[in-house]
């Protein structure tokens, strides 16, 4: 019982104890950010991407900083959660990515649902696949899809008013 509970003590500490250290703009319509145990890139409410129209009916919304930390703090609990465990086949997948979160970079994307809820599409790729996209700053001015990869490139989105998270997809599986 104790270990459990120490477990639990320091997954939560680790969890919460989330900043941003430094902000760079990268486009006009994104924003580098990188916190003490992450790194990823925000699309400013002017960004649309093709496929905009086909989902988001209620608008886009630019994140502040702290709704950046309470996202990156959803996703950390979110890997966490069993039941994420039923909405993909590869239980190895998601191993990988509860124990290397702080290997990837992340992409925010701000919408609003019909009801007015602010959601944030999280992209998530491997750190060592930027490479390639750091020399030519694709990733600072597209969101990156892949169609395959496994677990090097994933996507959830959070619902910011609800914390539950949805739609987590790993690529390839």
């Amino acid at each position: 019982m104790k270990a459990i509970l120490l477990f639990l003590l320091v997954v939560n500490c680790k969890v919460v104890a989330q900043k941003i250290i430094k902000t760079e703009r990268a486009s006009r319509y994104s924003v580098h950010v990188i916190g003490d145990n992450f790194e990823g890139l925000m699309f400013k409410k002017n960004f649309f991407y093709g496929k905009d129209t086909a989902y988001i009916k209620g608008g886009r919304f630019t994140l502040s900083f702290d709704e950046i930390i309470l996202t990156e703090t959803l996703l950390k609990k979110s890997l966490y959660r069993a039941d994420l465990d039923t909405t993909y086949d590869n239980s190895n997948a998601k191993v990988t990515l509860r124990q290397n979160l702080d290997k990837y970079v992340h992409q925010y994307y701000g919408f609003l649902n019909n009801r007015g809820e602010k959601i944030v599409m999280i992209i998530c790729f491997y750190k060592l696949n930027v490479n390639n996209y750091r020399n030519k700053k694709y990733w600072y001015k597209k969101l990156v899809f892949a169609y395959d990869g496994g677990a090097a490139y994933w996507h959830i989105k959070i619902n910011l008013v609800t914390e539950q998270p949805f739609d987590f997809w790993v690529n390839g599986r």
